[in-house]
């Protein structure tokens, strides 16, 4: 007995991605086989099956019948051309306006709709008329913003679009469990989600009997796909190394045509630690040994980029050497950074450069295996000449923009040096100019994601301290800053202290080694007990318990406020000159970042800043009596 449905009108659509295109091109890839497969299967089983599509060329029919038995209707949308995705939503409403005219007079039984544009035309075409409309997003803004950073040109409106249709579709088909979750963070339910992975072609995808290679012939990996940043082919580059012997070979792109320049730039020296020379070339799409033609993308019989890996490296491993010489909040904002390269040199020894008192605070990230001490005044570069052994086989500067932290690097030699570019276009493989706006966690994510390291922006939490706290359950006030333009004035500290005592509040009042007559004031100013009073800088073991415990941090812009984000803490932190939105913890309920907008200031003037001192008392203690849970003794 048959456990197909009825035969059944199925319509889909996939605005940018036609099942007849020729595979290899920027937009012509997995999504136009996904759609090709399933509306073949469909027909298979009985079903009519119309794939809408935008028309990019003047030449195609309007409608056209498949050798697989699907009909494919060419859509006017926009200029009959090829053209980037991220130009189509412009021509959308036009893309819906045909669809909701053709299924008026032939409505379809349900309409399935591939990436979000097409699940916003979809929608458009099938609203007030009854039909069941199911989206397939193949990819979420979400996570290409996320991996992507800078590199993301998707339009702005692109998530806001992908989280209504979710909200307005009947189903969502997920292709796998870690989709369910990136779509309930987007606020869409589980409960409106099937998860259906994607399938194999047992037919095309078997052993080639004639093609297996000799026992004796070197192992070889072959990776198959689009030529494009994100697919990847550094990464196989890279775990080529662990394979003494072995090859790799690369096809892909369109056929009579060079792999793209910076491309192929971008995965050779991502490479380059790890490889002798790529020798050789990289092919057009690899031959089939099927039906469907050369131009379908199958995978025998091909030829492509040899690598050859190097010889294992000394006894120590092969190293990379950061740099991020600077503060305590500097280290926990490239916390996302640092993690990042974590990953994508999992097996390599990585070393951080940065001053020695923050050695235990680089091994509570968990991203780094060892520090180089280095430390300048100020916020300056620091001499790295005391960097033994081989040169670094991979230095990043996560330090800042300028030559100078370049060069400190540079002059190691290292083989491959990952820095901003001095002049824009004057890099190969393009990393992104310094802007000196965007958050800090964000814009080393973007930096890195030039590279093709993914970092997360929020990925900051660290682990509980093992030390026990000092005061478990107070609230911390740290009135301190590294320089006078970001340090609230004491007398008003001291206001928000009382205040905070008076309602049964325990105050623990800390500072850094050369802060103690600003501690003592306060504490005087209070009356507050020797004993809430931690003074000359903690250890970090204990600072990191101290807040990790706390019932609420209060601070400037200080490092400690990076330190509550990082343990999810309940914080009030007061801006100024600098705005929160390059340097303010994550959009949560737990944290409060207090800030009047205005005219920029010297972040590292000797005189508190004009934007700093429009904060009110009264402001700050109102933010943290709404943090604070209720204690017996509140009144």
């Amino acid at each position: 007995m048959s456990t197909h449905p009825p035969v059944g009108r199925v319509a889909m659509v996939s605005e940018h991605a036609s099942p007849l295109a020729a595979l290899g091109g920027p937009d012509a890839g997995g999504q136009n086989v996904y759609v090709a497969q399933l509306a073949t299967r469909l027909v298979r089983r009985g079903h009519e099956v119309t794939v809408y599509t935008r028309r990019d060329d003047p030449r195609l029919p309007e409608r056209v019948t498949s050798p697989d038995g699907f009909k494919v209707v060419h859509v006017t949308a926009g200029p009959p051309a090829p053209i980037s995705k991220d130009e189509l939503p412009a021509h959308m409403p036009q893309f819906g306006d045909y669809l909701a005219r053709q299924w008026a007079a032939e409505p379809p039984d349900v309409v399935h709709a591939h990436f979000w544009m097409s699940g916003w035309a979809a929608l458009a075409g099938a609203r007030g008329l009854g039909i069941p409309v199911v989206q397939t997003y193949h990819a979420l803004g979400t996570v290409k913003k996320r991996y992507q950073g800078t590199a993301d040109t998707s339009p702005p409106e692109r998530i806001a679009i992908e989280t209504a249709v979710g909200r307005e579709c009947s189903r969502i088909i997920a292709t796998c469990k870690d989709e369910v979750a990136e779509l309930e963070a987007m606020g869409l339910s589980r409960r409106h989600t099937s998860v259906v992975p994607c399938g194999v072609d047992p037919v095309q995808f078997a052993p080639v009997v004639a093609a297996r290679r000799p026992a004796s012939a070197r192992k070889r990996l072959l990776a198959v796909g689009r030529l494009v940043p994100r697919k990847g082919f550094d990464r196989a580059i890279r775990a080529l190394a662990d394979v003494p012997g072995a090859e790799l070979l690369i096809a892909g792109g369109r056929r009579r045509t060079v792999i793209d320049p910076p491309e192929r730039h971008r995965a050779a020296s991502g490479a380059e630690p790890c490889a002798k020379r790529p020798q050789g070339r990289t092919s057009g799409p690899p031959r089939r040994h099927c039906r469907d033609g050369p131009e379908n993308g199958g995978m025998a019989e091909t030829r492509g980029e040899r690598i050859q890996p190097a010889a294992p490296g000394p006894s120590q491993g092969r190293r990379v050497l950061v740099l991020r010489a600077l503060g305590l909040g500097d280290l926990l904002a490239g916390v996302p950074a640092l993690r990042g390269i974590r990953r994508a040199f999992a097996q390599e020894h990585v070393v951080l450069a940065l001053p020695p008192a923050l050695a235990e605070a680089a091994a509570a990230t968990g991203a780094v295996d060892s520090v180089l001490p280095a430390e300048a005044p100020g916020r300056g570069v620091p001499s790295l000449g005391h960097w033994a052994g081989p040169p670094p086989d991979v230095a990043i500067d996560l330090h800042g923009n300028g030559p100078e932290s370049r060069d400190a690097l540079a002059a190691l030699r290292p083989r491959q040096l990952l820095a901003h570019a001095a002049e824009p276009g004057d890099h190969p493989v393009r990393p992104p100019e310094w802007r000196p706006d965007g958050h800090e966690r964000e814009r080393w994510c973007r930096f890195l994601g030039a590279y093709a390291i993914t970092a997360g922006p929020d990925d900051v939490r660290l682990p509980p301290p093992a030390t026990p706290s000092p005061a478990p359950g107070a609230v911390v006030v740290h009135p301190g800053a590294e320089s006078a333009a970001r340090r609230w004035p004491a007398e008003r500290y001291t206001v928000v202290v009382r205040r905070l005592r008076a309602l049964g509040r325990r105050v623990i009042v800390t500072g850094g080694p050369s802060e103690d007559a600003l501690v003592l004031d306060i504490a005087v100013r209070a009356g507050l007990p020797v004993r809430d009073l931690l003074r000359g800088g903690l250890p970090f073991g204990e600072l990191s318990a101290l807040v990790a415990h706390a019932a609420l941090v209060v601070c400037g812009d200080t490092g400690l406020a990076h330190l509550a984000v990082a343990h999810g803490t309940p914080s009030v932190t007061l801006f100024g000159p600098v705005s929160p939105r390059q340097w303010g913890p994550p959009r949560a309920t737990r944290h409060i970042a207090l800030y009047k907008p205005g005219p920029p200031g010297d972040p590292h003037g000797d005189v508190p800043d004009p934007l700093l001192l429009r904060i009110g008392t009264d402001e700050v203690v109102t933010a943290c009596l709404s943090l604070l849970r209720p204690t017996p003794t509140s009144t």
